[in-house]
């Protein structure tokens, strides 16, 4: 099954959607890959709403078929998606995870707004 959503850590209904595809796969038994996981932060956040398997630029950028080989031979997985792989996902835990991802990445956007903010007002 896939399904694609710009940023579950930015739209709440981004993430009310990916909640429900993963939902629906896991009663269908299908599995789910996630599309356009460009950065840590997205690959965590999936990871905790139990989607384990994901493409996108945070993983490879596109390439011609030849250079897949050297790719694979050279590619390191990112040891945050590996550290946090091997949790069995827990409602409660995954949960937890979820509100500290998505208030780390709000946080961050409130503070660069008001920094920005300052900014302009300053000239």
């Amino acid at each position: 099954m896939r399904a694609t959503a710009k940023d579950p850590l930015d739209d709440p209904d981004d993430f009310s959607i990916i909640g429900a595809v993963i939902s629906l796969a896991k009663a269908f038994s299908c599995e789910v890959i996630a599309e356009g996981v460009e950065t840590t932060e997205r690959g965590l956040i999936l990871l905790a709403m139990g989607c384990k398997q994901a493409q996108g630029d945070g993983i490879a950028k596109p390439m011609p078929a030849n250079n897949f080989d050297m790719w694979l031979k050279d590619y390191q997985p990112n040891q945050q998606w590996l550290n946090e792989s091997v949790d069995q996902p827990d409602s409660c835990i995954s949960k937890t995870k979820t509100f500290a991802l998505t208030s780390k990445q709000w946080s961050t956007k409130f503070e660069v707004a008001i920094k920005s903010t300052g900014d302009a007002s300053a000239n």
